[in-house]
């Protein structure tokens, strides 16, 4: 069973890799293509929300992903419109490409006690990110990766605010 379960992980973060990869690297813009404003942010407000329902953060994304959202902003600014269609496209597809897994909780945990080493809360702040920090332990121990994600993403929001 734990073979089973490894080969099912390097299979998921082989094709994470590949997909960012194809997302990164997709075909140009053809020439002569207007692409328009309005399909461009519907495209970008869709991988937004696919953040957001999938509880994703910036800093959960691949650097792959961030280059395509910030290539969607330059070609937009310069009213690029087919281009920015493709790169918030090119976004969505990286977002969705993302795996939530036991590496990807490591890396946000990692992510997160360097925030909490550098940070100081308060002594609610203190006691309610350690009650989340043990639900997340909790999921990850048992499995339940997409849970132990939104508990990290609640103690991420505790240091926003």
């Amino acid at each position: 069973e734990r073979e089973a379960r490894l080969a099912e992980r390097e299979l998921a973060v082989a094709n994470q890799q590949i997909a960012a990869v194809g997302a990164a690297f997709a075909a140009p813009t053809e020439p002569g293509r207007k692409g328009s404003r309005k399909v461009a942010e519907r495209l970008h407000k869709q991988a937004r929300a696919a953040m957001r329902r999938r509880g994703l953060l910036p800093g959960d994304l691949p650097p792959e992903a961030a280059s395509l959202e910030r290539r969607y902003y330059e070609f937009a600014a310069s009213g690029r419109w087919a281009q920015a269609e493709d790169a918030a496209r090119d976004f969505g597809a990286a977002i969705e490409a993302v795996v939530i897994d036991e590496r990807f909780i490591q890396d946000k945990m990692s992510r997160l006690n360097a925030l909490r080493a550098k940070t100081k809360l308060s002594g609610a702040q203190e006691a309610k990110v350690r009650q989340l920090m043990g639900a997340a332990t909790r999921a990850f121990a048992d499995g339940r990766h997409e849970e132990a994600n939104r508990s990290l993403n609640q103690i991420f929001a505790l240091f926003r605010s």
